[in-house]
Order: structure tokens, then C-alpha cells, then sequence
């Protein structure tokens, strides 16, 4: 249950950041996006909060997860991906597409490292 609910939180982020890069190009066609409908700053909020509640609830998941070395892994991995999301949130220029890109990028980063990490 817990990953299925995790990676529905990261397909919600995905779905609203891919279109973020690309807002001007979707206004100018009349393309009604959540970051048009809602304005960059706020969509861009609600992946990062959507992405720290999935990093936090795979941490705390990590407690409950068996083994300590499984239980370690996980924990370590969550609490990274939390420290990594909100440090490199801070640094993107909500103005620029190639800095609202590569946020897009590292978000598939964050999505696989607690995945890869922990098998």
C-alpha cells in the first residue's frame, strides 16, 4: 500500500511539473494547464509540498519496514530526498524554463534513488 500511495503522489507531481517548462508555449495555444490555471508559484509549491509529504510518509514508512538494515536504507533515503527537494526548490528561478527543466529532471532522480536504494 505504501508504495502504490507514494508513487501516485510522484505521478500527480509529474503530470502538473512537465507542463511548467513549457507554460508560455501552452498560454499562447490556449493549452488550460494546472500552471496556467493556478500560476507557476503555486504549482510549483504544490509538487515540492506534494514531493516532501511522499519523502516524509517514505521515511516514516521506513520505521515499519522489517529488517534494520531495510528500515535504515529507507529512512536514510526518504530523509535525503526531503533535504535534497526543499535545498534545490530554494534555487530554481520560477522565471526561467531551462532552471524550471532541470528541477523536472531531478525530480526523476528523486523519485528512483529510495527505490534503487533499498534492493
Amino acid at each position: 500500500m505504501h508504495v502504490v500511495a507514494v508513487m501516485t503522489i510522484y505521478s500527480i507531481v509529474i503530470a502538473i511539473f512537465k507542463d511548467l517548462p513549457d507554460i508560455s508555449g501552452d498560454a499562447i495555444h490556449g493549452i488550460r494547464t494546472i500552471g496556467i490555471q493556478l500560476g507557476v508559484k503555486t504549482a510549483f509549491s504544490l509538487c515540492v509540498f506534494l514531493l516532501f509529504l511522499a519523502q516524509t510518509w517514505g521515511a516514516v514508512h521506513g520505521f515499519h519496514s522489517g529488517s534494520i538494515l531495510r528500515s535504515s536504507v529507507l529512512i536514510t533515503s526518504h530523509v535525503l530526498g526531503v533535504v535534497f527537494v526543499l535545498t534545490k526548490a530554494f534555487k530554481v528561478d520560477l522565471l526561467s524554463s531551462a532552471s524550471l527543466h532541470a528541477y523536472y529532471m531531478f525530480i526523476w532522480k528523486v523519485i528512483y534513488f529510495p527505490l534503487l536504494s533499498s534492493y
